[in-house]
Parts: structure tokens; C-alpha cells; sequence
């Protein structure tokens, strides 16, 4: 395969979604508050559906049910759920 035709492939690749990109500017950041990456994946509901559907299952053993996007982040901690969001 000719090093064109990769950059037509690249080049017909569907953007990334904004959340995704925002998720990612986040995790650079050095200054990182629980607040705002809940600003950012409260827009997204597949990434919450996915978050719930991770925070819920059995591996993590949790006692309640985890119901909010909030209660996610606290339980899970900033880095993984943002590992989570983004390899979704």
C-alpha cells in the first residue's frame, strides 16, 4: 500500500467526537478538578451509559447501585474514568 493511499484513508476518517477531544484536553491538564470532567461527559450519553455499565458490574463489588455521573468519578477517580471514557 503506497503512502498516498494511507493518507486518503486518514484523511476519510470521521473527526473525532467533541467530547473525546475535550476528555483529552482535560487529561493534559495538570490542573485536574473533578467538576469540570463532569461538565464534560454529563454531554455524552453514551459515555455515561458506558461509565454506569462499567461502575455497575460485578468486578468492582460496589454495595449500592451507582446511579450518577458524579458519584462515578468519585468512586472510580479521575484518571480511570477518564481511561474508561475514551477507550469506551
Amino acid at each position: 500500500m503506497s503512502s498516498i493511499n494511507i493518507l486518503q484513508k486518514i484523511e476519510s476518517l470521521p473527526p473525532l467526537p467533541k467530547t473525546i477531544i475535550d476528555i483529552e484536553e482535560f487529561r493534559k491538564r495538570k490542573d485536574k478538578e473533578a467538576a469540570d470532567l463532569l461538565d464534560i461527559i454529563e454531554k455524552d450519553a453514551l459515555i455515561i451509559s458506558t461509565l454506569l455499565k462499567v461502575s455497575n458490574s460485578a468486578i468492582f463489588g460496589f454495595r449500592t447501585k451507582i446511579e450518577t455521573p458524579k458519584r462515578i468519578i468519585s468512586l472510580l477517580g479521575i484518571n480511570f474514568t477518564i481511561f474508561i471514557a475514551i477507550n469506551e
